[in-house]
């Protein structure tokens, strides 16, 4: 609905400048009438200065409305554009009325009074202002002219260049190039600029210029929607993309038209798979794919699509729409990261250890009891992937860490640190017990490892370390502490 209203908005916008435009020609034809009819060179001289209010904007508005038409309209966007544009339509327009040194004194002709044409710089200047602007009136109609696609709009579009090319060449001829050679006709410049407002009228009647249909409606929403959107011939050529795809992906709407889609995606094979897809189905919502940017980043996104038909169902082309979603992506990453659980093992991750084991350090310090770390390295974890591959090797893990879970107690901390590495925060137990603790903890995993139905062999190496909350160290210290008990009881059973 916004962009509708956006749309009928610029609507509004351009049937004011237009408008305008064609009430300042009114009023300049028409003094240009009353001068050459007055029966005075008072009166004659009285509609010059009637004239002189008014001539100056034409052009102005003129070229206002082509950067609109032509959609050039962000250059209006730029503060300096408007001074530039009707800046000097208005200083002229105040000179000419004050003075005679644009338009000069009114002088009687056989068809009646006119006026002269003084040689000042300020006429010059000008002069040169209207040629200027004329100008680039008309080269911004002829370019969208050759831009635009055949049909509505090209029709439409020529009727414009045919009412802007008549009264800026008649001007240019009339005002600065006839005068030289002393050659001077007659109203010229305001009957071809009254051509002007009529030709380009006629083709916002004929062919509903500002109007808002579906088809300019949809054009707009494409144009402004938030997804990239992508429409492809069958084969999967680009014909078309919009503002956002251009922008996401890096590419100007030049370098995609008529190159194959798989030019914007990772994998190529994947994208002509998503398009036979679309074939068969005849359309396919929320496919997560991985685009590729023209620097060369990849940009996850959620690919939409379905085909479109004509009336006999044959196949016109496909369109695509992709919603950028790096951002949910990194607040997935974001998050897994935040996770306390090892996704493999059930136990918890490093992160979630630490994240308790500080938290019972703290309750341990208060209550003033005493804790005991066991780190366990599984033994063999390379072998047993070299041996039966990656899946026997995650299989190994969670073995392992079922049997941690089943020897300790629901309220000890069991964790997976990383690899092939695994620690145990017992709770409230004493130094003196650690021996007792550990051997009662080996004898419970020897018999369970000899149950695990398991092809190879399971084996741990272990470490403890107590804390103290009277010599109380951090869960850092305590673990590089079990670490050590651990290697060395690994090199003495080595040295054995």
């Amino acid at each position: 609905m916004g962009t509708i209203v956006f749309f009928q908005n610029k609507k509004r916008y351009l049937n004011i400048v237009f408008g305008c435009s064609c009430l300042f020609v009114s009023l300049w034809a028409f003094s240009e009438f009353m001068y050459r009819q007055a029966g005075s060179s008072a009166a004659a001289g009285f509609w010059i200065k009637i004239r002189a209010l008014v001539w100056t904007y034409p052009l102005a508005f003129l070229l206002h409305f082509l950067l609109i038409y032509t959609k050039k309209s962000k250059w209006l966007k730029a503060k300096a554009t408007p001074f530039l544009i009707y800046g000097p339509a208005v200083l002229f327009s105040a000179v000419d009325f004050t003075t005679y040194s644009i338009t000069g004194r009114p002088i009687l002709k056989s068809w009646g009074y006119t006026y002269s044409i003084p040689d000042t710089w300020i006429n010059w200047l000008c002069n040169g202002w209207s040629a200027l602007l004329g100008i680039l009136a008309l080269i911004l109609a002829l370019r969208h002219y050759f831009l635009v696609p055949d049909g509505k709009k090209k029709a439409a579009a020529k009727y414009v260049v045919m009412g802007i090319s008549l009264p800026i060449l008649g001007g240019i001829s009339s005002e600065i190039v006839l005068p030289d050679f002393a050659i001077r006709i007659p109203e010229l410049t305001s009957v071809s600029m009254t051509w002007l407002a009529l030709w380009i009228g006629y083709a916002v009647w004929k062919y509903e210029l500002f109007a808002v249909n579906p088809a300019m409606a949809a054009e707009n929403i494409i144009a402004t929607m938030n997804e990239m959107f992508f429409l492809l011939n069958p084969e999967g050529a680009i014909i078309r993309t919009n503002r956002k795809a251009q922008e996401t992906l890096g590419y100007e709407e030049r370098d995609l038209a008529g190159k194959f889609v798989g030019l914007v995606m990772s994998d190529e094979k994947v994208c002509l798979g998503l398009i036979d897809q679309v074939r068969q189905e005849g359309s396919i919502e929320n496919v997560e794919v991985l685009l590729r940017t023209k620097p060369g980043r990849r940009i996850p996104a959620v690919l939409s699509g379905s085909m479109i038909k004509d009336p006999n169902g044959a196949i016109l082309g496909i369109i695509g729409i992709l919603r950028d979603i790096s951002d949910r992506k990194r607040i997935e990453e974001e998050l897994r990261a935040l996770s306390l659980v090892d996704e493999l093992t059930g136990l918890y991750n490093r992160r979630g250890f630490m994240t308790l084991a500080k938290h019972q350090q703290k309750i341990a310090f208060r209550t003033g009891k005493e804790m005991m770390l066991i780190y366990a390295d599984m033994d063999g974890l390379k072998k047993i992937n070299d041996t039966y591959g990656h899946p026997a090797g995650d299989a190994a893990l969670a073995q392992m860490a079922k049997i941690l879970k089943e020897s300790f107690r629901g309220s000890d901390i069991t964790a997976r640190l990383g690899g092939d590495e695994f620690a145990v925060l017992a709770l409230e137990a004493a130094a003196p017990c650690s021996e007792r603790l550990k051997a009662r903890f080996e004898e419970k995993l020897l018999s369970k490892l000899a149950a695990a139905a398991v092809p190879f062999r399971l084996s741990f190496s272990v470490g403890m370390a107590c804390w103290d909350p009277k010599a109380p160290c951090s869960i850092e210290e305590l673990l590089a502490q079990a670490d050590q008990a651990m290697y060395a009881e690994k090199s003495a059973r080595k040295a054995l």
